[in-house]
């Protein structure tokens, strides 16, 4: 059986990266960074979440990621992702 995964889980693994980022804890950022995604995969399939917003942010995220802007990655994640998926 699955694990059903909750907002309040997503955000926390959020924004604990968001903070590993500012402060430069890289192996703790790569780490929280799989668990990250993979909680925010199930989520969005278990609540069957897409939308242009969505996919918008995501690629965002993943851009920066493949930058190295840990910062900007960190706001994206704080300003951006979290009150969407907060707002829906």
């Amino acid at each position: 059986m699955e694990k059903i995964i909750a907002l309040a889980d997503v955000i926390l693994v959020a924004q604990q990266l968001s903070d590993s980022l500012r402060l430069g804890f890289l192996a703790r950022s790569h780490h929280l960074t799989s668990e990250f995604i993979e909680l925010l995969e199930l989520y969005l399939a278990q609540n069957a979440l897409e939308n242009a917003q969505l996919t918008h942010i995501l690629n965002v995220m993943l851009d920066t990621q493949q930058r190295d802007d840990r910062l900007y990655y960190a706001d994206i994640l704080q300003y951006e992702l979290i009150p969407f998926l907060t707002d829906i």
